[in-house]
């Protein structure tokens, strides 16, 4: 169990390096007219800047026609779109008059040899993306993002000439010549024709992604929740069903989400004896405005009982099927925890008339089903 746990760890800290948070920046687009930029764009095109002095213009950065410039409210990290294709540079000074950067570079003692300095490269870096061609791409910092100590990154948005949206975290401490820069996909979202950068619910900034429908998806919602769906059969996600357990069992829940929509529950007790399981598919409400009137974030799960074991007493009473949806409540991104609120619906477990209206899933790795472990 020990040897578990230290591999959760592991494995979460991986996570955090692999992903990370989501805020927008100032676009700047060279494709802007004379007059000043289009309508619903924000930012200033370089070729509108003010006029550069002539003993400067050979240090100035001079795009190529037709090329797309992002960066963030804060200029640490710049963005170039041209064909397709992305780069990405760092702003060393501004980084540097930001943040401490031995203590920033401590949070990543682990990327370096033993005694070796950290070494900053401004680049740029060439973006290697999932999909082939990048349209457009936002930068920059939220508050439910990845926190790494009292420092928050800023994170790349990108949004594909298909449609499909990517995201990456914006590191100074990884990024260099040998490593390069990498985005991974945002899965769910599909058919996005364009980023907006407003005010979310909560009163923070956010990048809302939206459709070719009209439909509005704020980029934290599935930002978050792949965290908890993309680990397949090694992820699995465990809580109490009942407040008030039996001397002799707590009974436990267990969810294994798959990136296709399927989805296992099985309900168990701490002394590693499994009951029952359940087998079906889940959605997830990622839109503001979705048909079915829940709200972004929530599970909507169809669930069919699949089998029995043991000498339960409950066992022959469950429902054949489970059709209900919860609304998940992550403290932030990449968290080991989550709690379900329920919404409508069955219930995923109710013994002789006790249900919780809500429960606190914890990840784990592997079912701890096993005896004598």
């Amino acid at each position: 169990m020990r040897t578990k746990r230290k591999l959760a760890a592991i494995i979460m800290v991986s996570c955090v390096l692999c992903l990370s948070a989501c805020h927008i920046a100032l676009i700047e687009n060279t494709e802007n007219t004379k007059g000043g930029a289009k309508p619903g764009e924000t930012g200033t095109s370089e070729q509108n800047a003010p006029t550069v002095d002539a003993t400067d213009a050979t240090d100035a950065p001079k795009p190529n026609a037709g090329s797309k410039v992002v960066r963030d409210e804060e200029g640490l990290v710049t963005i170039t779109i041209e064909d397709g294709k992305a780069e990405i540079e760092y702003d060393l000074e501004k980084w540097d008059a930001m943040y401490d950067m031995a203590e920033y570079f401590d949070w990543y003692w682990f990327l370096f040899d033993s005694g070796s300095e950290a070494v900053m490269e401004k680049g740029p870096f060439p973006v290697s993306t999932y999909m082939d061609k990048v349209a457009d791409a936002c930068v920059g910092k939220t508050p439910a993002g990845g926190y790494y100590g009292k420092y928050v990154e800023p994170t790349v948005i990108f949004l594909m000439e298909d449609g499909s949206v990517e995201h990456s975290p914006a590191s100074l401490a990884m990024d260099n010549s040998s490593m390069g820069h990498h985005s991974n996909p945002l899965h769910w979202l599909e058919g996005i024709a364009s980023l907006s950068y407003e005010s979310g619910k909560d009163g923070e900034n956010t990048i809302y992604a939206i459709g070719k429908n009209g439909k509005k998806h704020d980029i934290m919602v599935p930002m978050t929740l792949y965290t908890v769906t993309s680990g397949g059969e090694w992820m699995v996600w465990s809580a109490p069903l009942l407040e008030t357990p039996s001397e002799t069992d707590e009974y436990v829940g267990y969810l294994v989400f798959a990136d296709e929509g399927f989805v296992n529950f099985e309900i168990g007790t701490r002394n590693k004896k499994t009951a029952a399981g359940y087998k079906g598919s889940y959605r997830i409400v990622l839109a503001e405005d979705d048909e079915s009137g829940y709200m972004a974030g929530s599970f909507v799960f169809d669930l069919e009982l699949e089998w029995t074991e043991g000498n339960r007493s409950f066992a022959g009473g469950l429902p054949d099927r489970l059709a209900c949806s919860y609304f998940a409540e992550l403290p932030y991104m990449y968290s080991g925890s989550m709690r379900l609120w329920h919404i409508a619906g069955d219930c995923l477990f109710e013994l002789d008339g006790q249900r919780m209206e809500s429960y606190l899933f914890e990840v784990s790795y592997g079912y701890d089903t096993d005896e004598g472990e």
